[in-house]
């Protein structure tokens, strides 16, 4: 490796032009190997041969070369023992942005110091590149607020453009006529700060010129955070003067030398525009320990409210919990914010497993100005579970409180090495933290700070601030956080997903796919699913059949005979004023399964859609009026009580069979539960209410609808009682959110006890691990266009893992696929499903265009198989009423299957298979198939690629298609092949190889095969080979 190289600067042969010359002195200056050379007999082309014009030139460039020599020494010392290159492409820092790959006309000093020469005659600007990263002007240390971008930047004769890379710490000294008198001069720190405010860097030091320096201790090196000093320099260096880049106004500027404030007076100039602060008066000796420490202004986006209760916000009240106030006249910035470290952070201990430490309140004093009081002190507990993932916990060492009750696929103990783990960890003291880092890239993952803060009540509340940050205000139980290090958002949504589920995700029939509902019949294009809403029951009664549906079951039979299926909807409450028989409410009474008020207390009534019994609504009546007159007292059952679920299948059973009433039977194929947050129409209970006002009115209240209500706004109260599996009983204010998730696996199991087959359940409330059971429908809408947009958004929630998602009318977004391609970051009006399908739907109100963004790779047209050639590029595509935008990404083979009225038909039609090629010729795909219903594994899977002109395809395992369930290839499109004229196309089956005709136009470059006159069952075929001429 040659880190000491550089050219000879204005040339060796012939002689140098002046400008030419000027322009080589600034480049020069910043080669490691830097010297003006010439050969004999041209003219002269050292800097004081030409005009004093050109002298100022010289000398300004090669004084910011000497200022800098500390940080180019420490570089040459990093190539020497590491093996790191001094100079280096933009492409070595930042490798996965494609627009580094082609720069050549400016480079890196190491990883922060930007270099964008003038090498055009004439020229009096350059045109620069600024990767993704905060960059800073070296003069002015101005931050030029572009990143990502290429910019036009001046370049006067006696300028050349240099630039610090935000996040790292440049050393520097002042300069001299040469390096002998420069090093006695002070050193200094150029610090320019990322945007999380962070910097690091480094600085070797030695007497430069002893042969074995190395191998001995007589050297200094300094970490910043951590330094080792053998070396004592013979003139006393020391930091004389600290710039720091992007930062606010500095305050209370102290100095600690080993830990001992020193009697220092530091003095600070900052420059409010350029956001730069220059810290002098300072003599901070090389080689010994200090900490420069200041106090800043926070920013308004920075503060994170200290106050957060509904009423009583003032100064005095704010002063008191140990927070700032400050008024500000900006919509949504608090008043009372958080500056102060209210905790302490002792008896840090790491191991090989995790690390754990505790946390005591700093002063008793501001614990009495909280809503509650806080909890004192608490413990930290840090668990490196796997290579990828690791857990955070902090709770009450002295008091169990309630945690959620919710199994986790955790292993019982931790695995992996350091060596192997993608994290590192850090407690931090002061101020108090949790550090974890990204080992690949060092980068800050999660800084947890002020967390403890906040730890009283009971009941989550979490702010999204503009910074990156995220505020959790909890009501109760403990903090306990788990991280996925990924490290792409779809290695992330599979680790969250493994870890919350005992097994996969629920396998939704293959029917469901085409769950439309559409018009009756013969205007119905395509349709598999009826969904029945609440209006099929009697007065809304779950497990009734209204006489106005008395032809419903009858018309389920029909259907289910043309092969399409039904889900009924069922919602949780139970009327309890029934006045005819209602088995489902006394035999619920019978089992004990509704939730009731502690020590024995009675149910806890709401209201919420059945009908008294024998009424009249007056529907002209207002909806309160209507709500207090005629709807009938509603039990709710407690479905984490065994006793529960089997009431609950026992019903939906006889729902499916009706033993008493066989030609009322509902032959359902899934169901859908709703309103199961539980939701109910009045607040708390009836008649009188709630009754514990410390749980239904929290001291800290959380910012949701009905806030003034507190918490049993539209649902129950808070006081109320479950008993969970083991028996131990649980206050509904710990398990609200748990509600819906304890009624979906119930209603799953029921579902595939009653029908026999896979069945599906869809549900409106959730929780980590829901999708075990259930799919997950957006809930109700509103027939808006912003809510078509914002339905993307829904679907688009893969980190939930949802295998079958969707809104009232499974998905990735862009980032999930193209991490590396920041333009996706922000993109919610698009989808993918799964990695190769592209769906640009219009989503404003009378476009009839649409703006898509592609992604580097190759596009093809869906329909007519033509690559878009447009990659990493934004394009306004056509998008009539009639039309939307699909595109396929080379690369993938998709399978598909010619159409029909419904599934049951389709799934007879010919298989076909479209192949988007890639840039280099190549595509792989998978194709996974069964019966579509049953619960067992009856199922084969394949596996295809494409190399070299050939379509193979490889059987990975097959317990279905055989004799009677053949399934037969009809069609294959190769896209992209090229524009090479096609001559022949061979099937290879297990016994036979067969030419086949074939079609090839080669201006849209698409080869399609039709063997629908063949009968070539899937499982036979083998491979298919094309050649061109």
């Amino acid at each position: 490796l040659l880190f000491q190289t550089g050219a000879d600067i204005c040339g060796f042969f012939q002689d140098a032009e002046y400008e030419m010359c000027a322009r080589w002195m600034q480049l020069g200056a910043f080669y490691p190997f830097s010297r003006n050379h010439n050969t004999i007999g041209t003219r002269r082309q050292d800097p004081v041969s030409w005009d004093d014009a050109f002298v100022n030139i010289s000398r300004s460039v090669v004084q910011t070369r000497y200022t800098l020599l500390p940080y180019l020494y420490t570089l040459m010392h990093k190539a020497h023992t590491e093996g790191t290159t001094v100079v280096r492409p933009l492409l070595h820092e930042f490798v996965s942005d494609r627009e580094t790959w082609d720069v050549d006309s400016q480079f890196l000093l190491g990883p922060a110091f930007l270099v964008s020469p003038v090498l055009q005659p004439g020229a009096r600007n350059v045109t620069a590149y600024f990767p993704r990263a905060p960059w800073y002007d070296y003069y002015t240390g101005a931050n030029i607020n572009t990143t990502g971008t290429w910019n036009t930047l001046p370049a006067p004769l006696d300028h050349i453009n240099l630039h610090v890379r935000g996040g790292y710490i440049l050393p520097t000294q002042e300069p001299a006529l040469n390096t002998h008198l420069s090093r006695k001069n002070p050193l200094g720190l150029i610090i320019a700060l990322d945007e999380h405010k962070e910097a690091k860097g480094e600085l070797f030091w030695d007497d430069g010129q002893s042969k074995d320096i190395l191998n001995t201790n007589n050297k200094n090196h300094l970490d910043v955070t951590i330094s080792k000093s053998t070396y004592k320099d013979p003139n006393n260096l020391a930091f004389k003067e600290i710039k720091i880049f992007g930062t606010q106004a500095l305050y209370n500027v102290t100095v600690k030398h080993n830990g001992v404030l020193s009697q220092m007076s530091p003095q600070v100039a900052y420059d409010p525009k350029l956001k730069v602060a220059t810290i002098t008066n300072i003599n901070l000796l090389l080689g010994e320990a200090y900490a420069v420490e200041w106090d800043i202004n926070i920013r308004d986006e920075e503060k994170i409210d200290c106050y957060p209760d509904a009423h009583g916000v003032s100064e005095a009240n704010c002063i008191a919990r140990g927070c700032v106030w400050e008024e500000s006249t900006t919509a949504g910035v608090p008043h009372c914010f958080i500056v102060n470290d209210l905790y302490s952070v002792s008896n840090i201990q790491y191991d090989s497993h995790g690390a754990t430490a505790d946390i005591s309140l700093k002063a008793s004093l501001y614990g009495n100005a909280f809503p509650s009081t806080p909890v004192n002190p608490l413990r930290l507990q840090v668990t490196y579970h796997m290579t990828a993932m690791l857990q955070f916990k902090i709770y009450d060492p002295n008091s169990q409180r309630y945690e959620v009750p919710v199994p986790l696929n955790v292993p019982s103990a931790p695995s992996g090495t350091p060596d192997s783990r993608l994290y590192d960890v850090l407690i931090k003291q002061n101020p108090f933290g949790i550090e974890i880092r990204r080992k690949s890239t060092g980068s800050v993952m999660i800084w947890v700070r002020r967390c403890p803060t906040s730890y009283f009540g009971k009941r989550e509340g979490t702010s999204v601030l503009p910074l990156p940050a995220l505020t959790y205000r909890t009501t109760g139980g403990i903090l306990d956080f788990y991280v996925f290090l990924g490290p792409t958002p779809e290695l992330v949504t599979q680790q969250y997903t493994e870890r919350t589920r005992t097994d996969s995700p629920t396998l939704c029939p293959f029917l469901h796919l085409n769950s439309l509902i559409q018009p009756p019949r013969p205007r119905v294009p395509l349709q598999d699913v009826q969904y029945s809403d609440i209006d099929y029951m009697e007065r809304q009664l779950d497990f009734t059949l209204s006489p106005k549906f008395s032809g419903f079951p009858d018309l389920i039979n029909r259907m289910r005979a043309d092969g399409m299926r039904v889900i009924l909807i069922l919602d949780p409450a139970i009327s309890g004023n029934e006045t005819q028989p209602y088995p489902a409410f006394t035999r619920g009474l019978e089992d004990e399964v509704f939730i009731t008020y502690p020590n024995g207390g009675g149910i806890v009534w709401g209201k919420v859609w059945p009908d008294y019994p024998n009424v009249t609504v007056d529907s002209s009546l207002d909806w309160d009026s209507q709500l207090e007159q005629y709807r009938a007292y509603v039990a709710f059952p407690d479905f984490f009580r065994n006793s529960t679920a089997t009431w609950w299948k026992r019903e939906m059973a006889e729902l499916y069979n009706n033993p008493r009433n066989p030609e009322k039977s509902l032959k359902f194929d899934g169901m859908w539960i709703d309103m199961n947050e539980p939701a109910s129409f009045v607040n708390g209970a009836v008649p009188s209410g709630c009754s514990d006002a410390s749980l239904n009115h929290p001291p800290y209240m959380p910012h949701v609808e009905g806030r003034d209500r507190g918490l049993s706004s539209k649902t129950l109260c808070m006081e109320s009682e479950q008993i969970l599996p083991d028996g131990s009983r649980v206050r509904h204010y710990d398990v609200h959110s748990l509600y819906g998730w304890s009624q979906t696996r119930p209603t799953y199991e029921a579902v595939q006890e009653v029908t026999g087959e896979r069945g599906i359940v869809i549900t409106r409330s959730t929780f980590p691990s829901s999708g075990r059971w259930a799919g997950h429908w957006l809930g109700d809408n509103t027939a808006a266009w912003d809510q078509l947009g914002k339905s993307i958004i829904g679907i688009s929630s893969g980190l939930g893992a949802w295998a079958h998602l969707g809104s009232d009318c499974s998905t990735f977004v862009f980032l999930s696929r193209f991490v590396s391609d920041r333009e996706t970051w922000n993109i919610d009006k698009q989808f993918l499903l799964g990695p190769a399908f592209l769906v640009s739907p219009v989503v404003e109100p009378n476009a009839r265009t649409v703006s898509a963004y592609f992604p580097r790779a190759r596009w093809y047209d869906y329909y007519t198989g033509v690559d878009i050639n447009a990659k990493g590029q934004w394009r306004t595509l056509p998008a009539p009423l009639e039309h939307i935008n699909l595109h396929v990404r080379g690369g993938y083979i998709l399978p598909w299957q010619e159409h029909a009225l419904n599934t049951h038909l389709s799934r007879q039609k010919f298989m076909g298979f479209k192949v988007a090629l890639d840039d280099e010729g190549t595509a792989e795909g998978w194709f996974f198939w069964d019966d579509g219903q049953s619960i067992g594994d009856f199922s084969c899977l394949f596996y295809s690629l494409i190399l070299q002109n050939t379509l193979q395809t490889h059987v990975i395992h097959n317990n279905y298609i055989y004799g009677t369930r053949s399934l037969n290839l009809g069609y294959i499109e190769i896209w992209g092949v090229g524009s090479v004229p096609i001559t022949s196309v061979v099937i290879s089956e297990r016994t036979t190889d067969t030419s086949v005709p074939f079609s090839y136009n080669s201006a849209t470059q698409v080869l399609s095969i039709d063997v629908t006159n063949r009968s070539i069952s899937l499982h036979n075929f083998i491979s298919l080979t094309w050649k061109s001429s």
